[in-house]
């Protein structure tokens, strides 16, 4: 176990994770009620957009689970329509303990995107929330990630 977290980090990305309640209003999820459902949106900025085999990782605290992946890969997001979706992954990994996407980058797409799940709170507690995580697959040198948050899941 560490003794101390890693601190953010840029470095050719910019890792921004941020928490909305199902109906679009933005959260600051410090807790979350068991069995309540939370929108993880990750933006990710590139300081220069570059061809890239980028790898977004948002690994999950065990109080939370990602619920119905199927939601977004299927394009029924209809009740997410205020959610702004930039551009598809080249593939997507929802896993028990974290969200997984790659992305095939070239030079001329936007600096700027983002990428969203689900999530569901099950089991209470206090928990770690691990770094969100952006790295070139190629150049390693290139990664960005957010800082490690806390969370607390109350029972219901």
């Amino acid at each position: 176990m560490p003794i101390a977290h890693d601190p953010p980090a840029s470095e050719g990305y910019a890792v921004e994770r941020t928490f909305y309640r199902l109906d679009g209003t933005q959260t600051d999820l410090k807790t979350i009620a068991q069995n309540d459902r939370i929108v993880v949106v990750l933006k990710i900025t590139e300081s220069e957009a570059r061809s890239a085999k980028l790898l977004v990782v948002d690994r999950l605290p065990a109080g939370l689970e990602i619920d119905n992946p199927t939601l977004f890969d299927s394009g029924s997001i209809d009740a997410f329509a205020w959610l702004k979706r930039d551009i598809d992954p080249a593939h997507t990994e929802y896993r028990d303990d974290r969200f997984v996407a790659a992305f095939d980058r070239e030079p001329g797409q936007s600096a700027f995107f983002s990428v969203a799940y689900v999530a569901r709170a099950v089991a209470p507690g206090l928990y770690v929330y691990p770094a969100a995580t952006a790295e070139d697959m190629y150049r390693p040198d290139r990664f960005g990630r957010t800082g490690f948050g806390a969370i607390e899941v109350t029972a219901k």
